[in-house]
C-alpha cells in the first residue's frame, strides 16, 4: 500500500489517501466532501476484504460514492472472487501487476 501510493504521488502526480483498514477506508470516503475519482484496494484488508469493502461503498447513501471506480488487486484469484467483482462493478487485477498496467 506504501509502496504503491509513493509510487502514483511521486511518478504520476496524484493526489493519495490512503487507508491501513477497510473500516477506515469507509470512513475516509464517508468524509470525504467530493466523491473520489478511484478507490484502489487490496482483496485482502484488514477487518474486511475488498469485496466487502465495495460492497459497503456500492451501498452508500450518497449516489457518488456508489459510483466510484474502483480496482481490487489479489493475488490467486478465483471464479467466485471475479463473479463478485464484477457483481460490484469493479476491476480485478492480478498482482503482482505493473503500474502501467493499473
Amino acid at each position: 500500500r506504501v509502496a504503491l501510493a509513493e509510487l502514483f504521488k511521486r511518478i504520476r502526480g496524484y493526489e493519495v489517501d490512503e487507508a491501513f483498514s477497510g473500516f477506515e477506508a469507509i470512513a475516509l470516503i464517508a468524509r470525504q466532501s467530493n466523491a473520489y475519482d478511484l478507490v484502489i484496494t487490496d482483496l485482502e484488508l484488514f477487518g474486511m476484504n475488498g469485496l466487502e469493502l465495495v460492497d459497503e461503498l456500492r451501498a452508500s447513501p450518497r449516489l457518488a460514492d456508489t459510483e466510484i471506480p474502483v480496482i481490487l488487486l489479489g493475488e490467486d484469484l478465483s471464479g467466485e472472487a471475479e463473479r463478485e467483482a464484477q457483481r460490484l462493478h469493479a476491476v480485478l487485477i492480478e498482482k503482482p501487476c505493473d503500474l502501467e498496467k493499473l
